[in-house]
């Protein structure tokens, strides 16, 4: 009988129990890990710090700890397992605060016909993706979703002319190419024909801009030359040069030159004169840039009565018309 009882006695101080608590472990000299089952588990006390839900008796789980201590009452060894929660959640899933499993992602959805989480299904022709911060079902490239059913039903490329790619992307035909205007699938030598046409009017519309902005520059640097003419007929008009009463004729702004040019006009008894000068660039001993001479209505008047002999160095002098001296007007103002 006495025998018995140290039988017992030996095996209740053999086996091991826990008790909840806190214990550090941070500043153990060494961690030993066992799993749930390990006989070490046996021969020891271990305190436990649960991860407790809301719900009473439900733990999510909880780490449990056994410290041996050295001389100096400091931590040598501490040996831990962990205890799985009260509830098996099963594959892709949890056992939340609340005290009831929850799936682990929104990737996952629960099991209809079991424990745990399954993936998301999703229709014929559709992926499960993660995109704009959550996962969703979305139709695979060549396939496009009905919103009212949310099935995926193959693409149809409206223009006849096209076909569709494996990226899901309409693409014309052999032989034709997508009009940037409509989308629409033409063939080659009309697209060709439609980018040329469209050249030359933007080549049109170019040359007009330009033509305007040179006109408006034109304009102003006319209006600038006019701000000379004052000046210059105070300067000429009703003097005497050149065998007649001068006068100006006109002043304008030539593109071709940059400048400000005048036209001084003279008219006398026996001819009429029209020089061109750059004003400032005028004096006395200065060429004209251009000038011509007529005769005048008396000189020939005089040498009709006198048969071209009175006064015959004037009668037979070669007088240089007018015509190109206009002609020169005409390429120095740019007309």
């Amino acid at each position: 009988m006495k025998k018995s009882l140290l039988v017992i006695v030996a095996f209740l101080f053999l086996v091991g129990c826990e008790q909840e608590g806190v214990v550090e472990i941070d500043e153990c000299v060494e961690t030993i890990k066992l799993s749930e089952d390990s006989w070490e588990k046996l021969t020891k006390t271990f305190t436990c710090t649960y991860n407790r839900s809301k719900i009473e008796g439900v733990h999510l789980g909880a780490v449990c700890s056994n410290v041996e201590l050295n001389k100096n009452n400091q931590c040598k060894k501490a040996y831990i397992y962990e205890k799985a929660p009260t509830i098996d959640c099963g594959a892709n899933a949890l056992l939340t605060y609340s005290g009831i499993c929850s799936c682990n992602s929104e990737k996952y959805e629960e099991n209809p016909n079991g424990n745990g989480c399954i993936e998301k299904q999703c229709p014929s022709n559709a992926s499960l993706l993660y995109k704009n911060g959550g996962y969703n079902c979305y139709c695979d490239p060549m396939f496009e979703m009905e919103a009212e059913s949310g099935a995926c039903f193959a693409k149809q490329c409206s223009d006849s002319n096209s076909y569709l790619t494996t990226s899901g992307d309409c693409s014309c035909n052999l032989g034709y190419m997508q009009d940037a205007a409509g989308g629409l699938c033409i063939e080659k030598a009309e697209m060709e024909r439609q980018i040329q046409q469209r050249r030359n009017e933007l080549k049109k519309e170019q040359a007009a801009a330009q033509n305007a902005a040179a006109q408006a520059d034109k304009f102003q640097r006319n209006l600038r030359c006019m701000e000379y003419k004052s000046g210059l007929e105070n300067k000429f008009d009703g003097t005497f040069s050149m065998g007649g009463v001068a006068s100006i004729e006109s002043v304008f702004y030539s593109p071709k030159m940059n400048k400000c040019l005048y036209i001084r006009y003279t008219s006398g008894d026996f001819e009429y004169s029209r020089r061109l000068f750059e004003v400032g660039n005028d004096g006395s001993s200065v060429r004209p840039i251009e000038a011509c001479f007529i005769k005048s209505f008396k000189l020939e008047m005089e040498c009709e009565r006198s048969n071209n002999e009175k006064p015959a160095n004037l009668c037979n002098a070669n007088f240089y018309g007018c015509d190109k001296f206009d002609e020169a007007l005409l390429e120095l103002k740019g007309l």
